[in-house]
């Protein structure tokens, strides 16, 4: 009898390996790359998100003095100061508390929009405050 070698991977088991692991990790890199890009996306969304109910909220309130204007009620127009902005649109926000104290507004919910009666200011959390810029 003849005694025999013990197996090998050989070259072409090893290569296979080794192709595998190069896939594999340009795959992850790839990943990673895909879900940086999703974040900054995704807080560019939000920015914009906010930015535009702002507008409209400005829109709002100029559409009402101007017809605060025509109807000669300037008077109203004085009485509007400090008082909450998302009365100018049509639905508030989505999220929006309504008014809220300062208590309130530290443990306010991520996304959500509320009117701080102290300050009289509108305050957002924002969704991804960790990596907002």
């Amino acid at each position: 009898m003849m005694a025999h070698e013990p197996r090998t991977l050989g070259y072409y088991a090893a290569s296979h390996w080794f192709q595998a692991a190069v896939v594999f990790l340009i795959l992850g890199v790839l990943a990673l790359v895909l879900l940086r890009a999703l974040n900054e996306v995704e807080e560019q969304a939000e920015r914009q998100m906010v930015e535009l109910m702002l507008r409209n909220m400005r829109t709002g309130m100029q559409y009402a003095m101007g017809e605060a204007l025509m109807r000669q009620r300037e008077n109203e127009i004085a009485a509007w100061a400090g008082g909450d902005p998302t009365r100018w649109l049509e639905v508030p926000p989505q999220g929006y508390r309504g008014e809220c104290s300062v208590e309130e507004r530290r443990n306010l919910p991520e996304g959500a929009w509320c009117f701080e009666r102290d300050s009289r200011q509108l305050v957002y959390r924002p969704r991804n405050a960790k990596q907002l810029r």
